[in-house]
């Protein structure tokens, strides 16, 4: 049994009333057929739907992934519980290799955020049954009980699809979420400089609160850019740094593109990556998986890259989180 939790940091679980629940848990978990639906909408609290994701691998066995998560999200992990299943035979060491490569992908766990808030809370998990034999790759029985690179690799491609879905799910449904941000950070130094800027945009207020209400304050991301640099002490030469929003170039060369319709173009972008909520909570499935793009190419002459998926930030997540206890 592993335990997985969130909730107000710091408040003891009621221990005795969920040992005392485990065999009725146990007993329904066998009579739905454990329908990873159910499960996946049994965790949610402030999530207004459930997440689950499905891959099948070359040789028919499935990895199935849940997880909730709405607020206080920023993996290192963050405040949110993913857990992963598979039914294919393999390894301990394949699992954990490639669950340490998929959560460290482009856009995937450890690549998004709603609040820059991290917790105390955060778990994801794979579990194997190991029911389904054969090599991953369906290209021969299984011979021995350790598995090929090109069986780590298959296992790693299922679980890196599964957690950048999961993850864009989770910062889609955020807590006030109006809009979903994908900034893709390239021409970086190193890959570790191209992420922090990608955080740096995705989080700062002044960005979020600009794209909250369709506002094409190109400022505030050159701003976010600089601040990241400046933070680890790593010079960028402002005149090769290029933005673009939307596939639209609005900034180059030292300075913000105004001219034509490009401040309008952005706007009409983000206009057309916000989400609407036309029914009442609970929201069975968002409205559409588009974002705000950014495209930022910091000017050097290296390959240092990230994808971070972030959020805006509304009215709502403030009542949200400020009625919380209350």
């Amino acid at each position: 049994v592993i335990p997985l939790s969130t909730g107000v940091v710091g408040w003891a679980l009621p221990t005795n009333q969920i040992v005392a629940g485990m065999p009725k848990l146990a007993a329904a978990c066998k009579k739905n057929n454990n329908d990873a639906l159910d499960a996946a909408e049994s965790i949610m609290t402030t999530d207004q739907w459930p997440k689950v994701r499905r891959v099948v691998l070359a040789n028919g066995a499935t990895v199935v992934g849940i997880a909730k998560g709405a607020g206080m999200i920023e993996p290192n992990m963050a405040t949110m519980l993913s857990v992963i299943m598979t039914d294919a035979f393999v390894t301990r060491n394949t699992l954990q290799r490639s669950l340490e490569a998929a959560v460290n992908a482009h856009g995937s766990f450890n690549s998004c955020t709603v609040d820059t808030d991290t917790s105390t809370s955060d778990a994801v998990i794979v579990l194997s049954s190991n029911e389904h034999p054969g090599s991953l790759t369906g290209t021969s029985d299984r011979e021995d009980e350790e598995d090929t690179e090109e069986d780590v690799q298959e296992m790693t491609a299922a679980l890196t699809e599964v957690c950048q879905q999961l993850a864009d799910d989770v910062v889609r449904n955020g807590e006030g979420v109006t809009h979903v941000l994908r900034v893709r950070v390239s021409g970086a130094s190193s890959d570790a400089l191209a992420h922090a800027v990608g955080k740096s945009v995705a989080n700062s207020p002044l960005v979020k609160c600009a794209v909250a209400a369709d506002d094409a304050n190109i400022g505030r991301i050159a701003m976010a850019i600089g601040k990241a640099a400046m933070h680890l002490d790593v010079p960028l030469d402002v005149s090769a740094i290029r933005l673009a929003i939307g596939g639209t170039v609005v900034f180059e060369r030292g300075a913000l593109v105004a001219a034509g319709d490009v401040e309008q173009f952005v706007t009409d972008h983000m206009l057309q990556a916000r989400l609407s909520f036309e029914s009442p909570p609970p929201v069975r499935w968002p409205s559409h998986d588009r974002c705000v793009e950014f495209d930022i190419d910091l000017g050097d002459d290296a390959d240092g890259s990230a994808e971070v998926i972030g959020a805006d930030l509304s009215h709502e997540y403030v009542s949200i989180n400020a009625d919380y206890r209350t």
